[in-house]
């Protein structure tokens, strides 16, 4: 019996394809010139390591060679990916530089249409675990830490901004090790869970180890404590290039005082003046 592959996964691993491939020609290449190519991921049985996801279906691993050649020979390399390892062979294909920048091209657009589809849940998950956070160490009443429009600006940050979670996920699916530890569904919401965090997190001015501050002081709030004695306990446990100073500790207990907090007015205008989607991904040289 054929296994079948998984759904998601089967309709958006041509996209990472393709941009893989993308990645490996030179900036000044000529649309008109030929390479030979080999498909970036193969199709096997999932394993344990997947979990139900990969139970009775085909699931994609990364196969760890060039994909692009100058020559017809075939080519070897070695799948790795979650609970397998093996060794695989293929013939490669000619292929114009232009349909490979072309293909990525429709890649990055096809990855950008679904991934803004996820960036609202990723940050409304993101928003009200933070705000839950806040108000039981803080002792606080559970409210919204930003409004309607502050929560639209933080999903644009991670779509359209330079270094957003959008462009920076484009460098990194592209690594041959990117998917060996993880399926790129999983990494992917894996990478986007973990960006929305840290822009709500931003958007009420609060800092990276702010989460751990906050429950460190109410670990001890019946004990003495005052800023330094905090800054002291969080240092004890934390490495030299962690340790934090009373600013960080400061906007750590103040992070979302305003509530609902809005994005600075400065910020809203810049939102509404960038780039459209079409403009930015669409347009981009590959």
């Amino acid at each position: 019996m054929t296994l079948p592959r998984h759904p998601w996964l089967g309709r958006f691993i041509p996209a990472l394809d393709s941009l893989v491939a993308a990645s490996e020609l030179a900036p000044d290449t000529p649309d008109d010139a030929r390479v030979w190519r080999v498909a970036a991921f193969t199709w096997a049985p999932g394993t344990t390591s997947h979990g139900r996801k990969g139970s009775r279906r085909l699931m994609p691993y990364r196969v760890h060679w060039d994909v692009l050649a100058d020559s017809p020979e075939e080519r070897t390399g070695q799948v790795v990916g979650p609970g397998v390892t093996l060794d695989v062979r293929a013939e490669p294909e000619p292929v114009t530089v232009a349909q490979l920048r072309s293909e990525a091209r429709d890649a990055r657009w096809c990855l950008f249409t679904e991934l803004s589809r996820w960036a609202p849940g990723a940050v409304a998950a993101a928003h009200s675990v933070r705000s839950a956070e806040i108000a039981r160490n803080m002792q606080r009443d559970d409210t919204p830490l930003l409004d309607g429009p502050a929560l639209e600006a933080v999903e644009g940050e991670l779509m359209l901004a330079p270094r957003g979670f959008f462009e920076r996920m484009l460098t990194l699916v592209v690594r041959p090790s990117c998917f060996d530890r993880a399926d790129p569904e999983l990494w992917i919401r894996t990478m986007l869970r973990r960006e929305a965090d840290q822009a709500v997190g931003r958007a009420i001015g609060d800092v990276l180890p702010g989460p751990q501050i906050r429950r460190l002081l109410a670990m001890h709030r019946d004990e003495p404590l005052d800023l330094q004695r905090l800054i002291d306990l969080y240092n004890r446990g934390a490495s030299r290039t962690n340790r934090i100073g009373p600013s960080r500790a400061a906007r750590a207990l103040l992070a979302g005082t305003a509530s609902p907090t809005q994005q600075p007015e400065y910020r809203l205008k810049h939102l509404a003046c960038a780039q459209s989607a079409e403009d930015t991904y669409l347009g981009a040289e590959v």
